[in-house]
């Protein structure tokens, strides 16, 4: 975790726009993979599958539930879409072995 104080970075460089003394800044990422919120193009990137799939699936209640983020966005949670993704390949594995 590299820690930025005084203005000066661990090598001793200073940095622009650096926080006050008071203030804790890490470079490490604040929001963990179990909650980051992807968006359709990642979703499609993912899981393979097209817009009209993802929403016809999620419409049938096969596929994990959107999440509304404002009136005109939404997303789904990173989480759900890694899982859903390793169960249809266990389901390949199940199917393979019988």
């Amino acid at each position: 975790m590299k820690k930025i104080r005084n203005g000066k970075s661990p090598n001793g460089e200073r940095v622009k726009n650096a926080p006050l003394p008071h203030q804790h800044v890490t470079t490490e990422p604040t929001t963990s993979a179990s909650m980051r919120v992807l968006r359709l193009p990642a979703v499609i990137q993912k899981t393979g599958l097209g817009r009209d799939s993802i929403y016809r699936l999620g419409r049938l209640g096969e596929f994990p539930r959107v999440v509304k983020l404002t009136v005109r966005s939404s997303g789904w949670l990173e989480r759900e879409i890694d899982q859903w993704v390793a169960q249809r390949a266990a389901l390949r594995e199940t199917s393979s072995a019988a």
